[in-house]
């Protein structure tokens, strides 16, 4: 991934809609404490924010990017998730997104391999949100 690639993912604002009234902001190297505080919520340690739009970063077209996130919603059925947009800091661009509770670091990376994301976002209650560099070439051979 080169460096400028990495650095818009790190100026990006990543949100969720938890309910009317909680818009979640998640940022890269920071604790979140509400967060937190939906996980002990739902009883679990783990977070990952991931997406399907935009595979290895080509732009494709709207309706194929929400035709891919459905696909990758249909794989979160076994955790709580919720709906958001990572937003760049330019604001010229959004990508429908789904936080997603209880999820393993292993299956995150799976999926964000799976549907040939760069990148993906993951946390544990207690600790900073981190973004995590998925390998350069993909690997779809591991189905989920």
């Amino acid at each position: 991934m080169n460096h400028q690639l990495k650095q818009a993912y790190l100026a990006t604002s990543y949100t969720a809609k938890v309910s009317p009234q909680i818009l979640l902001r998640i940022e890269i190297g920071k604790s979140h404490p509400k967060l937190d505080k939906l996980l002990t919520q739902y009883t679990t340690d783990t977070w990952a924010y991931l997406t399907a739009w935009n595979p290895l970063s080509e732009l494709c077209n709207l309706s194929s990017n929400q035709e891919r996130n459905k696909e990758l919603e249909k794989h979160l059925i076994e955790q709580p998730y919720f709906k958001g947009k990572g937003i760049a800091q330019q604001e010229n661009w959004e990508e429908e997104s789904f936080l997603i509770l209880g999820i393993s670091l292993q299956e995150a990376k799976l999926l964000g391999k799976k549907f040939q994301q760069n990148a993906i976002l993951v946390g544990e209650k207690g600790g900073n949100a981190r973004l995590i560099i998925l390998e350069e070439t993909q690997d779809t051979s591991n189905k989920i």
